[in-house]
């Protein structure tokens, strides 16, 4: 069964398989098809403007009504907010999901052995849209845009229930599992669980995880190239769920700024597990796009010039090529210069320039020379 879309060339794909939504996949970085970088940073979201949402049936009444719900999702991921769904221009533009999309596929979600008998399949539908459409859509309505680059987060959390207190691990829970994956997924946040393996175990006291000690995870969470870590507790009292996480990303350490640290901690109530996961993931989800989230402006395009010190390896010049690069405020970044240690690069931006000194703020190998925000050339110090 096969549509084309807006009439025209690109043909939809439909296919009904047993499988469930795959993880996030994570991509490497590269510089000039020369170095892999084995990079403890941000990641990549492959799926950043693809959403699924469970339909009744295949029917076209369902197929239109979850694609308006797919793009509402995929709004939300590429924003960070569920505050861009109030923006006029936006609302005036949801009735066009279909001239958006395109592809999508219909995929049929298991249910897992943990399930009441009895308990049926979801059908879901995925849905990719046009991502410079959706960008442009959200620049004209003046909204926040959240790149793709976004940091992989270790989840260690830990559960009680009627069946006890417990921590979570990769192989553990499917049900669970699945939820942590749909949440993550709709909202665009790279996330792994831990292996739990024997020296984790060993090392690793429930207390801490319940207790939301996030000291003693950062050496285990590093093991998994995470940028950032989130320890809670979920817990079910009576008919209701409980949760309290707390997030951070970056290492506090003797002589760095503390703003490149984020900290925060959550809390909330549900009615159902999922429920309470997909409020915790968008409580962490939206703190994020607060600090990375950039308001596009394609009348801007201003040069800065910023120059780093004590760049001594080819893989500090690679990772800072890829810091620049990656940036949403940034439209171009080029190298001015290069001379003893010190990189000059000419940024082309579409963006306040705030958007890069906030940026560059949470970069914790990026030091910021004091006195120099506002000179004609922005100094860093680059810490290997």
């Amino acid at each position: 069964m096969n549509g084309s879309l807006g009439g025209g060339q690109r043909q939809r794909q439909m296919t009904v398989g047993r499988r469930v939504i795959s993880k996030i996949a994570l991509m490497g970085l590269a510089l000039a098809a020369l170095l892999w970088l084995p990079i403890a940073s941000a990641v990549d979201v492959t799926d950043l403007y693809s959403g699924a949402v469970p339909v009744p049936d295949q029917s076209e009444t369902a197929r239109q009504d979850g694609q308006i719900a797919a793009l509402r999702q995929v709004l939300v991921k590429l924003s960070g907010t569920p505050a861009v769904l109030g923006l006029a221009q936006v609302q005036a533009n949801l009735g066009k999901a279909a001239s958006y999309a395109q592809r999508y596929q219909y995929q049929v979600l298991s249910a897992t052995p943990e399930a009441p008998a009895g308990t049926p399949d979801q059908l879901m539908l995925q849905v990719t849209f046009d991502g410079r459409a959706l960008e442009r859509l959200l620049q004209d309505a003046a909204a926040p845009i959240w790149g793709a680059r976004r940091p992989l987060t270790v989840f260690w959390l830990a559960i009680s229930d009627e069946n006890g207190r417990r921590l979570l691990g990769n192989d553990d829970e499917p049900g669970l599992i699945q939820e942590l994956q749909f949440a993550s997924h709709a909202r665009g946040l790279p996330m792994v669980l831990p292996q739990l393996d024997l020296e984790e175990t060993t090392q690793i006291n429930i207390s801490d995880v319940w207790g939301r000690f996030l000291e003693p995870l950062q050496t285990f969470s590093s093991r998994y190239g995470a940028e950032a870590v989130l320890a809670g507790r979920l817990e079910k009292v009576g008919s209701d769920w409980y949760g309290e996480i707390s997030f951070q990303q970056g290492i506090a350490q003797a002589g760095v700024s503390s703003q490149s640290v984020l900290r925060n901690s959550f809390s909330g109530k549900a009615a159902t597990r999922a429920e309470l996961v997909e409020k915790m993931t968008a409580n962490v989800t939206e703190f994020l796009a607060g600090k990375y989230a950039v308001v596009l402006d394609s009348s801007k395009d201003s040069e800065v010039l910023v120059r780093v010190r004590n760049v001594r390896r080819l893989e500090d010049y690679a990772q800072l090529n890829q810091f620049f690069s990656g940036l949403q405020a940034v439209r171009q970044a080029d190298v001015r210069e290069l001379n003893a240690g010190n990189v000059l690069f000419s940024l082309r931006l579409i963006a306040d320039q705030s958007a890069l000194l906030q940026a560059t703020a949470l970069n914790p190998r990026l030091q910021a020379v004091p006195g120099t925000e506002f000179s004609s050339v922005l100094e860093y110090e680059w810490r290997p």
